[in-house]
């Protein structure tokens, strides 16, 4: 059986259509609404977590390139310092 990421996106909206066409013939117009708001209910808290996911590592991400940043920063200044107390001493 096919993992869900090896679907191609025309096959993913043809399964997509397909269940909803099936959901429409079974159901009355009110069990259809109530199952499209579960849907959607689901896709919402899923869509969540994956921004929540991808947010926080791109924050870890710019945190560690942030702190690259300063440590470069600062070496740069221990080295201006330095340079400046050999001078004053020379």
């Amino acid at each position: 059986m096919k993992k869900i990421e090896d679907f191609t996106p025309d096959e993913l909206v043809t399964l997509a259509s397909t269940i909803g066409i099936l959901i429409s013939r079974k159901f009355t117009i009110i069990q259809r609404l109530v199952i499209a708001s579960f849907f959607s209910g689901i896709a919402q808290a899923i869509t969540i977590t994956v921004t929540q996911a991808n947010l926080i590592t791109n924050l870890d991400s710019n945190l560690s390139s942030t702190n690259n940043d300063l440590q470069k920063q600062i070496d740069e200044l221990k080295k201006h310092i330095k340079k400046l107390e050999d001078d004053k001493t020379s």
